[in-house]
């Protein structure tokens, strides 16, 4: 038929389910030996820490595919006596002795010897060590005209290393030689789950900070008390150099009913070890090349990056709490916020459409076009100059904006002889907002599972002598489908959601036996809430917002001793 249609290949593709799963074991080992002392010196608390640990993982993939072998395996013809052969057997019966034709068409139509000739075990041993050494002292080393000056000295050194070593190396190619077909220059040996070696890798960091809390006033008109709270922190980054940290915050307490607080703030996130040195990962996958076109597979290559700094967090907060005093055991606390990232760290990844039509519009001079790795300049775009890897890596390219409120709310009162305790928290945040890299759409993930723009929780206790009941209400409010506003979706908005949660308890002298109901009224989780990665397609991962409870209602019935 392919000869009578002049077709000389075609595209096949299979999952091979006589084959072990293509996926990794791992086995880790760890131990954490903490020390320290503490003491008191003229009424200066001082304390010496020292920690050190060791963690040691073994992974392997015992299905890992070797492409080379594959390739000469599927390449089967019939020798002069008829039997199925591999083509290379007859061609070049060096170059793969023992090679046993894969024949793919059919359900369960590999044979164990072909399986067991293409399928190769690769892994590789990751060891973590921690050295960390810590210090502080904390004091009063005076009084001010309204009260004792707290202060606290702290320093710490912290070294971790990280080596790894593999026996699949991602710069290993399949060697081509006496086969025919689908092999190119580019061919990985190994099919999936391969990482490069990575030896005598470290981090060392060395610190030092001060806090501080200083009285301003105290028992003035509408000044019970006012406090001044700071703390300042420089760190040194063998890998990403230096950073400075801070905070400020006031404290006012204008009577016993009302108080206020707010702070400012300058707070970091260094890389860790991973995102400075973990190796280099290489997967190869389908892709879609923008620049030329075509679809096809191409390596993955993910990569961490040494070049990364901290990130930095500009971030306020201001609150209040009422106790009012006509309502004893009551209280009410409102909090706001607001935080601002830079230069947070994201991985940005060649094989996105986005990245390659930034890199297409901009003509090949962007940045981001060194995540596409091609074999001829820019301006050819035909099939020659196909995409040969796609990487990706952090960079400090993100930022993230949030901000919102947060309320808690208590009442305690006796009641019919006993006790009735209520507690409410609820949280309202708008906004999360995203810009993942530099021409990357605004995403805000506030009101996108899982994350609603509002979320509340109701405690109830009643207590009675040895009985007590205990109650608890979750709400949240409904979702859109997608981060990205630009997208609309035909379907309605995901509905708002309540799931209540019952619990009983006796205490018979040092028992407890109790029995907790979960999901009390058998809530379903909301339809069309799951959605398909960034494409934010409806039903797939389960077709539910994340976050609601998916088992319904269930029992739970047992006890706690006391002896």
């Amino acid at each position: 038929a392919m000869a009578a249609a002049k077709v000389t290949s075609f595209k096949f593709s299979k999952a091979m389910m006589q084959a072990p799963p293509l996926s990794s074991e791992s086995d880790t080992n760890g131990y954490l030996a903490n020390f320290g002392l503490t003491g008191d010196l003229k009424g200066w608390k001082w304390d010496l820490s020292y920690v050190n640990s060791q963690n040691t993982q073994k992974t392997r993939n015992n299905a890992n595919i070797d492409l080379q072998r594959a390739y000469a395996a599927l390449d089967a013809v019939k020798d002069a006596s008829g039997n199925v052969v591999c083509s290379v057997t007859i061609t070049n019966p060096g170059l793969y002795p023992g090679c046993v034709p894969l024949n793919l068409f059919g359900p369960t139509s590999e044979s164990a010897a072909a399986l067991n000739y293409i399928l190769a075990v690769t892994r590789f041993q990751a060891e973590t060590t921690m050295d960390d050494v810590g210090a502080s002292v904390a004091g009063s080393p005076f009084n001010s005209w309204a009260g004792p000056v707290q202060v606290a000295l702290s320093g710490e050194y912290r070294k971790v290393t990280f080596d790894l070593t593999s026996n699949a190396q991602p710069t290993l190619r399949a060697n081509c030689t006496g086969l025919r077909y689908n092999c190119t220059a580019n061919t990985l040996l190994y099919i999936s789950n391969i990482l490069a070696d990575a030896h005598n890798q470290s981090q060392t960091v060395s610190e030092a900070a001060i806090e501080t809390d200083v009285p301003l006033l105290k028992d003035k008109p509408f000044v019970e008390s006012l406090n001044l709270n700071g703390a300042a922190r420089f760190t040194h980054y063998d890998t990403s150099g230096d950073a400075k940290t801070w905070k400020l915050g006031l404290d006012w307490h204008v009577n016993d009913q009302l108080s206020f607080r707010a702070t400012r703030s300058r707070d970091i996130r260094a890389p860790n070890l991973n995102e400075l040195m973990a190796p280099q990962l290489v997967n190869p996958a389908g892709v879609t090349d923008v620049h030329t076109g075509i679809v096809g597979q191409a390596p993955f290559i993910t990569s961490s990056n040494p070049n990364l700094v901290p990130e930095v967090a500009k971030t306020w907060t201001a609150g209040l709490v009422y106790r009012p005093s006509w309502l004893s055991n009551a209280s009410l606390a409102v909090d706001w916020y607001n935080v601002q990232i830079d230069n947070a760290i994201t991985t940005i990844q060649g094989q996105s459409v986005t990245i390659q039509n930034i890199c297409e519009n901009s003509g090949g001079t962007s940045p981001f076009c060194a995540l596409i790795v091609r074999p001829l300049p820019f301006s050819n775009k035909t099939s020659a100059n196909f995409v040969t890897a796609f990487l990706s890596r952090p960079e400090n390219a993100q930022t993230v904006e949030t901000k919102g409120f947060d309320v808690e709310a208590n009442y305690q009162t006796p009641l019919m002889g006993g006790n009735l305790a209520l507690r409410g928290l609820m949280t309202y945040q708008p906004h999360f907002t995203t810009v993942q890299f530099p021409g990357a759409p605004v995403l805000d993930a506030a009101d996108v599972p899982p994350l609603p723009k509002s979320r509340a929780t109701l405690f109830v206790k009643y207590s009675w002598n040895d009985f007590s009941v205990d109650l608890q209400e979750r709400w949240r409010s409904g979702y859109q489908f997608n981060s990205d506003r630009n997208l609309v979706f035909a379907v309605p908005r995901i509905k708002s959601a309540a799931t209540t949660n019952l619990s009983v308890s006796y205490k018979l002298n040092e028992t407890q036996i109790f029995a907790t109901v979960e999901n009390l009224f058998d809530k379903q989780p909301e339809p069309f809430g799951g959605t398909g990665g960034a494409s934010g397609v409806p039903g797939l991962f389960g077709g539910y917002p994340q976050g609601d409870d998916i088992l319904g209602r269930y029992f739970t019935v047992g006890f706690r001793m006391k002896h």
